[in-house]
């Protein structure tokens, strides 16, 4: 709430956004929405935590399921707190547990490894959630609903990658 003030916009971010810089990073950019989520939360609540210390959590097995669920869960419950009427995700281990499934099927062999880009849909969710939270908490700020410069050349490089990796799966070996 004191950084309120500086924002220029929202912390809302449109899902389209998350799903589409997901899937041209081939999920890369889930690291960076975990840090700036955690961190969103953080300036917005006040609250006592460090977003580079629990994005590096994602990376260590099984400790990264509690970190998920924290985020999911009580970090959302300090959104909850601060904004009237806001519902919690509901099951939020569940969200946890598929993120980090859906990212091990990238372990699987082609074709299935493509089952990994499921991944985004626990974030998805996340993210819907967190919207309602942005609407009603920072309604006085405007939303932020086209892509930043750098995300474009995100989905431009991650478009151009995406494109070669589909060419050459049709090239013959």
């Amino acid at each position: 709430m004191s950084q309120e003030n500086e924002q220029i916009s929202s912390n809302f971010q449109p899902v389209s956004h998350l799903v589409i810089l997901s899937l041209v990073t081939f999920g890369f950019y889930n690291i960076y929405w975990f840090y700036r989520t955690w961190e969103s939360i953080k300036s917005y609540t006040n609250a006592d935590f460090r977003p580079g210390w629990r994005t590096f959590g994602l990376f260590i097995p099984f400790y990264n399921l509690f970190r998920i669920d924290g985020m999911f869960r009580h970090d959302i419950e300090l959104l909850r707190t601060t904004v009237d009427g806001a519902k919690l995700i509901k099951k939020p281990f569940l969200y946890g547990l598929s993120f980090v499934l859906f990212t091990g099927f990238l372990k699987l062999p082609a074709p299935f490894e493509l089952l990994y880009f499921l991944s985004v849909w626990p974030l998805a969710g996340a993210q819907s959630h967190l919207n309602s939270y942005w609407e009603k908490g920072q309604s006085e700020l405007p939303k932020r609903t086209k892509l930043y410069w750098g995300e474009i050349a995100l989905i431009i490089i991650g478009g151009g990658f995406f494109l070669m990796a589909l060419i050459g799966s049709f090239i013959p070996e």
